[in-house]
Order: structure tokens, then C-alpha cells, then sequence
């Protein structure tokens, strides 16, 4: 069937063949635009997480580099007169050692969907509900 322009006199409630169902494609262009917004919430938060982390490395390595040139600097200037703990101390002044890859968390940045919502709440009735339906039980059984 070849696309064409719809007029208001096509669309109509009616199921003959020949009628535009304007629900189920108003459906799936709501379901498509969903999922193509998801598709770009996604991207844009692997993409900050990654930045982030890239970021992190960027530091560490720029400070690790600041600290050798340090050092050569302290070598220069003491000449020879150098025990081992003060070279120790002169190219380890800003140790650190940690990577922004090891333990990435989103949980922190991610906001919370509407399905994790909708589910917490679920429970909560759920518990709540058969919290009342164990005390209605208890309720009816007589004592003794």
C-alpha cells in the first residue's frame, strides 16, 4: 500500500478495511518517541560517567607527572647530598593511586525511573496488604 496524505474524512471509529486506525498509530508513535528518548537519556549518562572517569584519570596522571618533574628538580638541587627516604618523599610528595574505572556507581547521578517507582510501591501495598489480611485472620480465629 503506498503512503498518502490523511484527510479528516478518512479517519473514522468504524473497522472496515479501507479506515485508518488512528489509535494504534498513535500508540506506536508515542512507544517509538519513548524509546528513542531513552536511547538518548542513556547515551548522555554513559557519556557523563564516562567523561567523568576520563576526567579523573586526566588528573591523576597530570599530578603523577608534576611529581617526577618535582623530583628531578629536588635531585638537581641537593647534588648528591640525597639519603633515600628524602628521595622517597621528594617523588611520592602526592601519591595517590586510585582509578575512576574500578568502581563506577551511577546510583548516585541516576535518577529513579518510573518503573522502579511504580514497582517499590507495589510492594509496599503488597506488604501492607497482607499485613492487614494476616490480622483480619487472626481476627476470626477464635481463641482457644
Amino acid at each position: 500500500m503506498l503512503l498518502r496524505k490523511v484527510t479528516p474524512a478518512d479517519i473514522s471509529i468504524g473497522k472496515d478495511k479501507d479506515t485508518i486506525d488512528t489509535t494504534g498509530s498513535l500508540i506506536f508513535m508515542i512507544i517509538k518517541g519513548g524509546a528513542a528518548a531513552g536511547l538518548v537519556i542513556a547515551s548522555a549518562m554513559f557519556l557523563m560517567h564516562l567523561a567523568r572517569a576520563l576526567f579523573h584519570e586526566a588528573t591523576i596522571l597530570f599530578n603523577r607527572r608534576h611529581a617526577l618533574r618535582f623530583g628531578r628538580l629536588f635531585i638537581y638541587l641537593k647534588e648528591g647530598e640525597i639519603s633515600l627516604e628524602d628521595l622517597e618523599k621528594a617523588f611520592k610528595w602526592n601519591d595517590e593511586f586510585s582509578t575512576a574505572f574500578k568502581d563506577i556507581r551511577i546510583d548516585p547521578v541516576a535518577p529513579r525511573t518510573a518503573i522502579q517507582s511504580m514497582t517499590d510501591a507495589f510492594d509496599k501495598a503488597t506488604d501492607r496488604l497482607s499485613g492487614v489480611a494476616a490480622n483480619l485472620g487472626a481476627a476470626g480465629k477464635p481463641n482457644g
